[in-house]
Formats: structure tokens, sequence, C-alpha cells
């Protein structure tokens, strides 16, 4: 193995089956810039960025416990698409991205809007977006982000002391109530709220009170906590998982995810996870199909929704502020992911769900509006 080589770690092999299960599995930031620049100016700040960030050259190579990252691959592409409001969704954002046989990431301009995807193997939330800012400061003259090391989640949290934590069972409703029709594939909403204080207790208790019945949430944690002085643009990301009963508060979501971040259930997670090295991908994806498929049908899964929130990171471009939003990787059986950022005024919500549970996804998130004090917002 070369030096700048790693094993792939436990929580990447488990997103590499997913994207296999439903592509892409991918991580999109939409960038929305006031005044768009030119393609010419657009290629050689992306040219700036993967040179900026190695990860961006990632391939997944070799089989079982011998499979590893390397990051020797070919720069990832710049294409141009008919023009795309990130008004709805559109067909390009269900491209794959395939670690294995080509390029896990690449940057779209689509008319007035620029989009930014990753395989979630490659990266997190956390970890990609400096890549946008880093496309930003080649016009702002910012600092650029630069990453530290693309160790694993294993390496990164060696020393840490956590308690053994079981898989959930699938035993807990979609917030937005049964399955439909079995339509196929995935959708996604936009809606731009308030922002305020506390806002994953917020939006945990607000989800809760929508639902109105036990929900089981899974709510990522960001790994890089446990070396803040070492950045890193690899995957790494562990979940915590939260019962929460119909109508909990804010303050009481506060306490258990505390809880949970105090006991490291993050770690747990992730090294539970890590017990994967030695599974087939092709295995994996087998036993996931099966289980999304039996979740869907009896609409009962082992997490009710994932919210993950990567907190306020306002974008600027060329000394305006540049709105952003990340449309989180879709998955037949997580009933709901709601990806969240935000800036000094406003929270963009992007909410992902499968197809067959669509039809009560935008009352939900009108009462979710309304638990959060904001009657509209799309």
């Amino acid at each position: 193995m070369t030096a700048d080589a790693r094993p792939v770690g436990g929580l990447e092999r488990v997103w590499l089956a997913a994207g296999r299960i439903h592509a892409p599995f991918a991580i999109q930031i939409v960038l929305q810039p006031a005044a768009m620049p030119s393609p010419a100016r657009w290629e050689a700040a992306w040219a700036a960025t993967i040179a900026a960030h190695p990860g961006l050259r990632a391939r997944w190579v070799g089989r079982g416990r011998a499979a590893r990252w390397v990051f020797d691959g070919p720069a990832p592409p710049l294409r141009a698409l008919p023009a795309w409001d990130a008004a709805a969704p559109v067909a390009w954002l269900d491209d794959p991205l395939d670690p294995a046989r080509g390029a896990p990431v690449e940057l779209v301009l689509a008319g007035p809007t620029a989009v930014l995807r990753a395989h979630h193997a490659v990266t997190d939330g956390r970890g990609l977006w400096p890549w946008p800012r880093t496309c930003c400061a080649r016009w702002t003259g910012a600092r650029w982000w630069a990453p530290q090391g693309r160790p694993d989640d294993a390496t990164w949290t060696a020393g840490v002391t956590a308690a053994p934590v079981a898989a959930p069972p699938p035993d807990r409703p979609a917030p937005m109530g049964e399955a439909g029709d079995g339509t196929p594939g995935m959708t996604w909403r936009l809606r731009r709220w308030p922002a305020g204080p506390d806002v994953t207790a917020r939006l945990l208790a607000a989800l809760s009170a929508a639902a109105d019945r036990p929900l089981r949430v899974g709510v990522p944690v960001d790994l890089r906590r446990y070396r803040p002085d070492t950045r890193s643009d690899a995957h790494l990301t562990g979940v915590v998982h939260l019962d929460v009963p119909a109508g909990a508060t804010a303050a009481a979501c506060r306490s258990a995810l505390a809880d949970a971040l105090a006991a490291h259930e993050a770690v747990a997670h992730a090294r539970a996870a890590g017990d994967l090295r030695g599974v087939p991908v092709a295995l994996m994806r087998l036993i996931g199909t099966h289980g999304a498929r039996k979740s869907l049908k009896s609409s009962r899964f082992p997490v009710s929704a994932t919210l993950s929130n990567l907190g306020r990171r306002p974008l600027a471009l060329e000394g305006a502020p540049c709105p952003a939003f990340w449309i989180p990787p879709g998955n037949p059986g997580m009933p709901l992911f709601l990806g969240v950022v935000g800036d000094a005024t406003h929270l963009a919500v992007c909410a992902v769900a499968p197809a067959a549970l669509a039809t009560g996804l935008d009352a939900l998130l009108d009462r979710m509006a309304a638990c959060l004090g904001d009657a509209g917002g799309t």
C-alpha cells in the first residue's frame, strides 16, 4: 500500500453499498450566486479546489479487507448542463458517482446554479462544505481551508472509550405516515425557515410534534470533534439514535442528545460498522435492498428519520452572499432525511424521502414550520 492510501473504513463500506442500492447516495451542495461567474472562471476555481483537496481524487480499489482508498485518480469533471433554477428535482441529480468505476465527485454548472456532487463514502457534509468555500476563495481572497490528512474513523477516534451499541430493530413508523402505492425512487423538498438558537433540538421537537407519534431519529455527529486540532475532508461521521416520544420538548431533545454525545455513542456506531470490513459490498447491497423493501411494505423502519445539521455556514462569492443548501443522500430504507444548513437569518432545510412516502411529505413540513413559529416557507 502506498503512503497516500488507506483501508476503506467500515462506515464507508456501508455507504458504498447504499450507493449500489440507490445511486448516487451523494451529498450535493447547491449554490445560487446572485451573479454567476463565467465558465472560464469556474474552471480556474475548480482546478484550484482540486489542487487544495486531494480527497477529490479518491478511488476505491481492491476487494474485501484489502479494499483501500488511493488518491491518484483523474481530476473530477466539470459539466455544463441546461439551466436549472433549483426549484424542483431534476434527473441529472440522480446520475451515479462511482468511486470504483469513475469519478466520485463532480461540479455541475446549470445556468444560474452550480452543484457540487460527492459520493457520501468519499466525504461527509462537514468535509464537503469547505470545497465550495475554496472555489469562492478563488475570487474573494479568503484563506483556503486545507486538509491535513485522510485517516478513517477508527484512526480518528482511537483512545475514545465507548460502550457497544446494538443496531436498531425495524419497529418505528415514518413521520409522514404509511407507505403509499410503491412508487420507486426518491424525491425531495426545500424549505427555508427563520434561524434561531438550538437548531437541532428545536427541529427534533418540531418533527416530533408534526408526526405526533414516537420516533427514532438518527443524528449524525462529526467525529472531527475528537481531534479539533487536525482538519480532514474524509468521511468522518458517526450517528446517534434518539428515541423521541410524541410531543417531545426541545429541552428533552437537547438533554437526550447531550447524554448520547457524552457516552460517545457516535463512536460506538462507527466501530460497529467497522465489523463489516470483511463483508463483501455486493452482499451488503443485497441485504440492504431486502431490508428496504421489507420496511416499505410493513411501514416499519429501524430509523424514522435522520436529521443532519451542518450549522451556520454561509457562503459568499465576489463579496456578495451566495445562498446555498444541500441535498442529503436518499435511500429507500430511510423514510426521511433532513439536511440542514444555516446563515445569520435563515435555515435551508432539504427533506429527502422515498417517492412511496412522498404523499405526506408536504403536510409534515407544513406542520413542522408551524411548530417552529413560521406558517409558511418554501
